[in-house]
């Protein structure tokens, strides 16, 4: 998605109590010209200026977000201890120390 189609709620969604603080942070993580954090940093820059140069910069760019959410339901995809039986979910079967499987 591009980063001009970001709403207050997408923000919000992702941890940021507003678009205008999404915005100022992104700049400051984001932007090459280093000014700018500084500027962000001692108070030298407000919200104006982020969104001057969000829209001159950045809103035609594309931005990535990805979800996690939880599946309580899910079984654990563990390695066997003995390679008979593959995969296991009881994590007592499993080799030891063993991380769960991707799928």
């Amino acid at each position: 998605m591009l980063l001009g189609q970001l709403t207050s709620g997408d923000t919000q969604a992702m941890g940021w109590r507003s678009f205008a603080r999404f915005r100022s942070d992104w700049i400051r993580r984001h932007e090459q010209d280093r000014r700018w954090d500084t500027g962000f940093r001692e108070g030298l820059l407000g919200d104006d200026d982020a969104a001057m140069r969000w829209e001159s910069h950045w809103v035609q760019r594309n931005g990535f977000a990805v979800t996690l959410a939880h599946d309580p339901t899910h079984l654990p995809r563990l390695l066997a201890r003995r390679s008979e039986f593959g995969y296991v979910a009881v994590p007592a079967q499993a080799m030891p120390d063993e991380p769960e499987a991707m799928r």
